[in-house]
């Protein structure tokens, strides 16, 4: 009976220990790093969990290992895709082949299995919205079942495994997929559910832009880094005489035209740019690391991509014109400070008949500032 505690809690220990590992993950997904770099750091974190359970096996004869690595690798890349997958796999399989030993064919084929069934489970089950406790009790089945590999053995070491080790190891790894799969799954929709929040947070509702506090938020963040070499611009966009279009066909045409707006603004931005509204039919963009020239250029591209071709919604068919106010400084200037001195060149491009770009002088203080309207 002591024997067989023993044999249980060295299966056990490292599935205890890796439970942790669903708190890393939340820890490093948490620090924005996107999937691309979550996956090999936790492709990382999960081969080398797999190397400590190899470090303290139950060994049948001389070569034959049982140990917990099966957990690591299946969950690698059901969790974390081919990226994360290889990488423990690669770390996982290299650490059995240096092992050796007459078992390590059949640990290396073991390994293989469950990468290839983590993969499967992740592409056809997981991905199709499977209810995640369902979801993950197949998975957690699909790899306690390879405890059955140890029908491969030798006779003598076979009768050991299926009399002695056999049910712990199916238990081991049926518990630890369990719980660590659901463990990894909260982590992830409590990161989803707090990235939305934040995502509800800083952008508009109807068109999905920044709003005015996140890109007031940005242009702070900036200000802490060092300055552009080539400046930055911000361009302020106001809709000419949107007010008629709500008050003649209604709200909803309104949105609609708003919507489609923004659409066409997006296509002649950068990667990069920022693209935000401001409120009512008020938006505005920052250029970052821009100089003026180019913001001047971009500007008009914006302007020219409305009033080029007439918007339909529904039935309507609407000529749109947009007047554009740009502001350039060399300046790490307030988000406040910079777009008082575009305001103030988007009213001369109204002043000038509308479907105008004015261009402000540079900013180099808060003073008043000169203007050059360009149709």
């Amino acid at each position: 009976m002591t024997e067989l505690i023993r044999i249980f809690m060295t299966l056990f220990q490292p599935v205890g220990i890796a439970l942790s590992m669903a708190y890393v993950y939340g820890l490093i997904a948490r620090r924005k790093l996107d999937g691309v770099a979550v996956r090999p750091i936790m492709g990382l974190v999960l081969g080398l969990a797999a190397v400590a359970s190899m470090s303290s096996p139950v060994e049948i004869s001389d070569g034959f290992l049982i140990d917990s690595r099966l957990v690591f690798v299946a969950l690698a890349f059901a969790y974390f895709d081919v990226q994360g997958g290889i990488i423990a796999l690669v770390i996982a399989g290299l650490t059995r082949f240096a092992i050796g030993g007459d078992g390590m064919t059949i640990g290396l084929t073991a390994m293989c299995s469950v990468a290839a069934c983590g993969l499967a489970w992740s592409k056809l089950i997981r991905s199709r919205g499977v209810p995640n406790v369902a979801a993950t009790l197949l998975l957690a089945t699909v790899v306690a079942m390879h405890a059955l590999i140890g029908l491969l053995l030798p006779q003598a070491a076979r009768q050991i495994y299926m009399a002695n080790i056999a049910p712990f190891s199916f238990v081991v790894q049926f518990v630890g997929t369990l719980a660590l799969g659901l463990l990894l799954t909260r982590e992830r929709l409590q990161i989803i559910r707090v990235q939305t929040l934040q995502t509800a947070c800083q952008t508009d509702g109807l068109t999905g832009v920044l709003n005015r506090a996140a890109i007031r938020e940005f242009v702070d963040g900036l200000n802490s880094r060092p300055q552009a070499p080539r400046g930055r611009a911000l361009l302020l966009m106001d809709i000419d005489r949107f007010k008629i279009i709500n008050d003649t066909y209604g709200h909803p045409v309104g949105d609609a035209v708003l919507v489609q707006f923004v659409q066409r603004i997006r296509d002649c931005l950068r990667e990069g740019d920022l693209f935000s509204r401001l409120g009512g039919d008020e938006f505005s963009v920052l250029l970052p690391d821009t100089a003026a020239g180019t913001a001047e250029i971009i500007a008009n591209r914006c302007r020219m991509a409305i009033s080029g071709t007439a918007l339909r919604v529904d039935d309507l068919t609407l000529d749109l014109t947009v007047s554009i106010g740009v502001s350039w400084t060399p300046l790490q200037a307030s988000f406040d400070h910079h777009s008082a001195s575009a305001d103030h060149a988007l009213y001369h491009a109204k002043r000038n008949g509308r479907n105008y770009t004015c261009v402000g002088s540079p900013l180099l203080v808060p003073a008043a500032v000169s203007l050059d309207a360009t149709a």
